[in-house]
C-alpha cells in the first residue's frame, strides 16, 4: 500500500486495444506530416520530422524535412503504412508508402554511400549527410549506421513489392560493396565518410559498435543475393564485436558521446568501472546475431545472440517507479550515462525480442515483446492526442520528455505492432506447451487440451468488445474442437488454427 503521494496517475501501457493506436497514427497523425511532391521527376512523400532546421542549424524553411537515420527512419514508418494500406484497402496509404520508398531510393549515392536526410523548399530537394544533433561535424558526413539501417529496411521493401525487387538490390548492392571495400582488418567498418574525399573521419574509424549495424544489413544482403562476399564480411564484422566490443562492453555509437550526454570519446567511470554504453548498437548486433543464426544455422551465433538480447533486457523496466507519475512497465532505457525511461526505441526491441521466441520458443522473449510495445502507448501528451513523447522522466525529472516526432514513438511503435501481430495474432497459444500470451489488451490465462478439445481462458484488459485473431502454434493433433472462456467456437483444423481464428471479447 503506497502513501498517497506516491499513488501513480496517468495512462497505463495499454488502456484501449491496438486498433486505437492505430487509427491515431495513420489517420490522426500521418496528415499531420505527410508531404507530397515531385522530384527528380518522380512522386515523392516526404514524412515529415519537423526537426532539421534545429538539428542542423538551417532555416526554417528544411522543417519539411525526412529521415532516414536509425532513430528516425522514414522507410521502416512507410513499411508499416503499407502493410496496414493492403490489409484494409486503403489505397492512399499504400500509394503514399511507396512514394516515400521512391524518395529513398533517390538519394545519390557516392561509392555506395547516400545522405541520410531530405528536405524540400521553394528552391527545390535538397539532401543533408547526417544530423548535426547525434553526427559530427554539423552532419556533413555520411553515416554508415543510418545507411545500414536504412538499406536494411529497402530490402524488406524488396521482399514486399517484387516489382520493385531488381531495382532495390541493384541500388543496395552498391552500398553492400563499399562496406566490403572499407572494412579494416579486424572487422571494424568506420562510422562516418566526407561525403567528397570518401575518406573515413578518425572519430569511430577504429574502434566503434554500430559495426553491427553493417553486419545486419550485410547478412539480409546475402540472403537475398548469395554473394560470398557479404556473408563473409557480416561473420567477420560480428567477429570484431565479439572479440572487441563485448569483452569491454564498449557499446559506442552515435548517441553514446554526440547527443543529449555529451563527453569525451574516451571517457571511463572509474567508480563502476565502466565504459559509456548505448542499447541502439546492442539491439543491432542482437539482431545481426539472429539473421546469421537464420542464414546459416550455426550455433555460435544463436549462442552469441541469446548473449547479447539477455543483456539488452538488462535495460528494460520489469517495474515502474511509484514515484513517477506514468506507468513505465516493460519500457527500454538508452544508455548507462543518461537517465531516460521508457524511450521509443523500445518499438524497435519489441519486434527483435519476438524474433528471439521464434529462436527459443521461450515465453519470456514474446511477453517482454508485448511488454515492450505496449509501453510506448503511456505516453501520449494528452488523451485526446496522436502524440507521444520520445521517452519519460530524462535527467530525472517527472515528466514527459517531449514530442520528437512521428518515427520516434507513435510511428515506430504502431509499425512493430503490425509486424508482430501479424506473425502471433492478437492472442497466441502454444498448444503443446499449454500456454499462451496476449499481445493486443488481453491475457491468457489458460490453456488445455482434452481428447480433441482445446480450452482457452483470455481475459480482456481494455474493456472494449471487438473481435480478435488468435494464433495457434505447435497443435499436434490434425483437428481441434476450440472453446475460449467456456463458449465453444466451432472446430478447425491444425492449419486454420495455425493461421489464426477470429474470436469475439
Amino acid at each position: 500500500n503506497l502513501p498517497t503521494s506516491f499513488r501513480r496517475a496517468g495512462p497505463s501501457p495499454q488502456e484501449e486495444p491496438f486498433a486505437t493506436y492505430i487509427r491515431k497514427a495513420w489517420k490522426e497523425y500521418l496528415p499531420l506530416v505527410a508531404i507530397d511532391t515531385i522530384y527528380d521527376g518522380r512522386a515523392i512523400t516526404l514524412l515529415s520530422q519537423k526537426r532539421l532546421s534545429w538539428s542542423n542549424k538551417l532555416p526554417r524553411t528544411a522543417d519539411r524535412d525526412a529521415w532516414f537515420t536509425v532513430w528516425f527512419n522514414s522507410l521502416r514508418t512507410a513499411y508499416g503504412m503499407h502493410l496496414h494500406g493492403r490489409d484494409t484497402g486503403d489505397s492512399i496509404l499504400t500509394k503514399r508508402a511507396v512514394q516515400v520508398l521512391n524518395l529513398a531510393l533517390s538519394a545519390p549515392q557516392r561509392g555506395g554511400l547516400s545522405p541520410s536526410i531530405f528536405y524540400v523548399d521553394s528552391a527545390g530537394g535538397h539532401w543533408v549527410g547526417d544530423h548535426g544533433w547525434g553526427g559530427i561535424e554539423g552532419g556533413r558526413m555520411y553515416s554508415v549506421f543510418n545507411n545500414s539501417w536504412t538499406h536494411y529496411w529497402m530490402l524488406a521493401w524488396a521482399d514486399l513489392l517484387p516489382e520493385r525487387r531488381e531495382e532495390i538490390l541493384d541500388y543496395t548492392q552498391r552500398l553492400g560493396d563499399f562496406l566490403v571495400r572499407e572494412q579494416r582488418a579486424s572487422g571494424v567498418i568506420p562510422s562516418w565518410f566526407d561525403p567528397e574525399t570518401l575518406e573515413a573521419a578518425e572519430v569511430y574509424r577504429d574502434e566503434n559498435a554500430e559495426t553491427a549495424g553493417a553486419a545486419l544489413f550485410l547478412a539480409e544482403l546475402y540472403a537475398r543475393t548469395h554473394k560470398e562476399e557479404y556473408l563473409l564480411s557480416s561473420q567477420r564484422a560480428m567477429e570484431y564485436i565479439r572479440t572487441v566490443i563485448i569483452p569491454d562492453r564498449k557499446w559506442f555509437d552515435f548517441e553514446t558521446f554526440f547527443s543529449c550526454s555529451r563527453k569525451p570519446v574516451e571517457f571511463f567511470d572509474s567508480f563502476t568501472q565502466q565504459y559509456p554504453q548505448n542499447t541502439l548498437s546492442i539491439h543491432q548486433a542482437a539482431e545481426a546475431s539472429c539473421a546469421l543464426y537464420r542464414i546459416t544455422g550455426d550455433e555460435r551465433y544463436r549462442t552469441l545472440g541469446l548473449n547479447l538480447i539477455d543483456y539488452l533486457c538488462l535495460y528494460q523496466q520489469v517495474w515502474s517507479p511509484p514515484w513517477l507519475s506514468r506507468n513505465l512497465f516493460g519500457g527500454f532505457g538508452v544508455q548507462n550515462t543518461d537517465g531516460e525511461w521508457s524511450d521509443a526505441r523500445q518499438g524497435y526491441f519489441a519486434v527483435t525480442l519476438s524474433k528471439y521466441y521464434a529462436v527459443t520458443e521461450d515465453p519470456e522473449y514474446l511477453e517482454r515483446a508485448v511488454a515492450a510495445v505496449r509501453a510506448m502507448f503511456s505516453l501520449f501528451e494528452s488523451p485526446d492526442s496522436p502524440r507521444t513523447a520520445e521517452n519519460y522522466a530524462h535527467s530525472a525529472i517527472n515528466r514527459l520528455e517531449g514530442v520528437t516526432g512521428f518515427h520516434w514513438g507513435t510511428g515506430s511503435s504502431v509499425v512493430s505492432i503490425h509486424l508482430i501481430c501479424r506473425e502471433f495474432g492478437d492472442a497466441f497459444v502454444h498448444v503443446a506447451g499449454g500456454w499462451g500470451v496476449g499481445i493486443d489488451g488481453c491475457t491468457v490465462s489458460g490453456v488445455s487440451v482434452e481428447g480433441n478439445r482445446l480450452a482457452v481462458e483470455v481475459r480482456d484488459i481494455v474493456n472494449a468488445p471487438r473481435t480478435i485473431v488468435m494464433k495457434f502454434s505447435d497443435v499436434e493433433k490434425q483437428e481441434l474442437d476450440l472453446v475460449v472462456n467456456g463458449a465453444s467456437i466451432g472446430r478447425y483444423t491444425r492449419e486454420e488454427l495455425t493461421e489464426g481464428v477470429e474470436v469475439d471479447l
